[in-house]
């Protein structure tokens, strides 16, 4: 038997591991409702941009999404170091 033979069988042969994930049955023009954690989220953001002008809020948006896609950081990181840059704190 040879090696691509046995991986075959082993595939063949082998259990699933998980179960797969339970579908939403909603239709996607039907919007999911808003979490608890997601409200008081929105609200520290709100918090956080209160008091910045309109240019100094659009500065804080484009280096609070850099850091988060291109550097990588969480959301609430990059949203809470981007507020001290646009700050100064």
């Amino acid at each position: 038997m040879t090696g691509a033979e046995r991986v075959r069988l082993a595939f063949l042969n082998a259990e699933p591991l998980f179960a797969p994930a339970p579908t939403d049955e909603r239709p996607p023009s039907v919007p999911r409702p808003i979490k608890e954690s997601q409200k008081s989220r929105e609200s520290q953001v709100a918090t956080l941009v209160a008091g910045l002008s309109q240019d100094q809020r659009d500065a804080f948006e484009e280096r609070a999404a850099i850091m988060e896609f291109d550097g990588g950081y969480s959301r609430a990181l990059a949203e809470y170091l981007a507020r001290r840059v646009i700050v100064g704190e």
